[in-house]
């Protein structure tokens, strides 16, 4: 599947660039060193040149402060993990050469813990298209690459939240519905900001016997079933330009069987 979306990306790439070949792309995962012995973690250079990595997307210091920043971004999942099992910590670029220069097309930020049930979780704390790659199946890839990898190191679920205000909401969370990713929505009292606050959850269990039968009620009145209605959901969140992660007026868990 992800050699397909490769090939999908690199024709989208080389309309969109007007390019006369196609563009080569690789995914690139670089292992955080760490934790030492203050506990933080640093992003390693690159073994190969590339001109413009993920460190020119965002301030290198950012990706220094990686747990600090996770731990601003979630809540219950640093605060249910268990303190003597240390966090992993992976970014995902996919490196698209163009003529002489390579360029990381975007990146994916992935932090691994184990929580005190036991539960190996794969958290993305941050996930990005480069503004001028936007609509060639970027994040479809990345998204596809996380699974892969979340696999590999034995997680049980990946979980990931994202702004309503967030213009580009839908580019965003469509790769993860297609992929099976259900709308989650926890317990009021873990902490964590839900969509009263402005964040919408999501969670992929890799054993699908967990899914839950989770109801997504859209200001409208139109209300789908998540992960089962997905595409519907993706389907109605288009008819809403500009920010269509407001128009999520509830998500919760359903009583009912599917």
């Amino acid at each position: 599947m992800k050699t397909e979306i490769i090939e999908r990306c690199r024709g989208k790439i080389q309309k969109k660039l007007a390019l006369r070949g196609l563009p080569e792309i690789t995914i690139n995962i670089r292992h955080f060193d760490g934790p030492d012995r203050h506990g933080h973690y640093r992003l390693p250079e690159h073994e190969d040149h590339v001109h413009e990595p993920a460190e020119f997307l965002r301030d290198s210091r950012w990706f220094d402060k990686v747990i600090q920043q996770f731990k601003v971004a979630y809540y219950d999942l640093p605060h249910n993990t268990r303190k003597d099992i240390p966090y992993e910590v992976y970014l995902i670029e996919p490196l698209i050469r163009l003529g002489n220069a390579v360029i990381a097309g975007g990146l994916n930020w992935v932090i691994m813990g184990t929580l005190k049930n036991g539960e190996k979780y794969a958290a993305i704390k941050d996930v990005e298209v480069r503004p001028m790659l936007r609509g060639c199946s970027l994040m479809t890839l990345m998204t596809h690459a996380e699974m892969e990898l979340a696999k590999e190191r034995g997680c049980d679920f990946i979980h990931t939240w994202h702004s309503r205000e967030n213009t580009t909401f839908l580019a965003v969370v469509a790769p993860e519905l297609v992929a099976g990713f259900m709308f989650y929505r926890g317990d009021a009292r873990d902490g964590e900001e839900y969509e009263n606050a402005g964040c919408v959850h999501l969670r992929y269990y890799f054993d699908q016997e967990k899914d839950r039968n989770i109801g997504v009620l859209f200001k409208d009145g139109k209300e789908f079933k998540s992960p089962v209605g997905n595409p519907e959901i993706i389907h109605h969140l288009m008819k809403f330009e500009k920010y269509p992660g407001r128009e999520i007026k509830r998500i919760e868990e359903c009583k009912h069987k599917r």
